[in-house]
């Protein structure tokens, strides 16, 4: 079943008022932390010896899309995820191009 723009307009304002859109909001901030000690590995001992940089580059390239599609769409809990996405597999990539053997 099709819904018009503003029914899901109605739904949209709907789940930005429950309390579990804090809760997404939160867990979009502290999800991409999660790979710092990733991060904090290749740097401090300056080696990315079993790191993919194929991997990472796909992990950007998708991050990428779904940004888009929170912007297109007003979803701040998406744009804030792929946003931070962006930062840590950027950082990783950095890592890999610095210190991959």
């Amino acid at each position: 079943m099709l819904h018009s723009q503003k029914h899901i307009a109605r739904i949209h304002k709907k789940v930005k008022k429950q309390p579990r859109h804090h809760v997404v909001l939160i867990a979009s901030i502290v999800y991409p932390l999660t790979t710092f000690p990733q991060i904090n590995e290749i740097f401090s001992n300056k080696s990315a010896e079993n790191i993919s940089l194929v991997t990472y580059i796909l992990y950007i390239f998708f991050t990428f899309i779904f940004l888009g599609y929170g912007i297109k769409e007003k979803l701040a809990p998406i744009v804030v995820l792929q946003s931070l996405w962006l930062v840590v597999y950027g950082l990783v990539v950095v890592g890999v191009l610095i210190h991959g053997n």
